[in-house]
C-alpha cells in the first residue's frame, strides 16, 4: 500500500494546479506562493478556455 500525499504536497514550489471535480467541472487554481492571478501561464488559460470556456484572469472571476 502507497502512501498518501496531499495535493500541495504532490507540487514543487512553482507549480500550478487546477482542481476538477468529479463531474469535470474547474473547481479551483492552485497559485504558487509568490505568485498572482495576473501571472497566470498562457498554457493553463489556454487550457481553461478551450475546455471550460472560462478565462481565469478576468476580473470577475472567482476560483477557489
Amino acid at each position: 500500500m502507497s502512501d498518501k500525499i496531499t495535493f500541495e504536497e504532490s507540487l514543487e514550489a512553482d507549480d500550478w494546479g487546477l482542481i476538477i471535480g468529479k463531474e469535470g467541472e474547474l473547481k479551483g487554481m492552485f497559485i504558487p506562493e509568490g505568485d498572482n492571478e495576473a501571472e497566470v501561464p498562457e498554457v493553463i488559460i489556454k487550457l481553461c478556455k478551450e475546455y471550460w470556456g472560462i478565462d481565469p484572469t478576468a476580473d470577475d472571476r472567482v476560483l477557489h
